[in-house]
């Protein structure tokens, strides 16, 4: 699962750097962070944020949401290799979420499947979060470039805090109100 995290991190800040070459903007590092100095935890690419925010609006969201999409791509890419070649992604689905009982043990599925399972869910999980327009994931980023044009700076960082705070209050309410019933 860990390499499988790094392999979808690194991918995702991928498609953040290709599109910012393109764009002619600056990546001034990129790299893996390390957690306790030794465990892959992600990867990163360093664009300055002024380019970003001050840059051509329509380049700054393809720049932010090149990372979106590379995961996006990933996942389908994992699920068309899945179908065509008879990987049952679904007995990974089935057994980590366990949410069908058909398969009963980690030993039944093999290597393929559950590396193909992770690939997956974690890309269609990291593409769909960093989507959410809370300030500080590329949504939240997508949606101060968007809205920078229109308004001052002042009135366009309150709209995206009020869009964070709304985004996540709804996220939370997902968790909560279930257990409420």
């Amino acid at each position: 699962v860990l390499v499988v995290m790094l392999i979808s991190a690194a991918i995702h800040e991928i498609g953040h750097a290709l599109l910012a070459f393109r764009a002619d903007y600056s990546v001034e590092e990129w790299g893996v962070v390390l957690l306790l100095g030794i465990i892959p935890a992600g990867a990163y690419v360093k664009i300055p944020s002024e380019e970003i925010r001050d840059g051509n609006m329509w380049d700054s969201l393809r720049v932010l949401a090149a990372g979106i999409m590379a995961n996006y791509m990933v996942f389908v890419i994992t699920v068309t290799i899945a179908i065509i070649t008879n990987i049952p992604l679904l007995e990974g689905y089935q057994y980590y979420l366990q949410i069908l009982p058909s398969v009963n043990g980690v030993d039944e599925i093999s290597t393929i499947t559950s590396l193909g399972f992770w690939m997956a869910f974690l890309n269609i999980n990291l593409a769909a979060v960093n989507s959410l327009p809370i300030y500080g994931l590329d949504g939240g980023n997508m949606a101060y470039v968007g809205c920078k044009p229109l308004q001052s700076e002042r009135i366009t960082k309150s709209i995206v805090y009020t869009i964070t705070i709304a985004t996540m209050l709804i996220v939370s309410s997902l968790f909560i109100l279930p257990s409420i019933s």
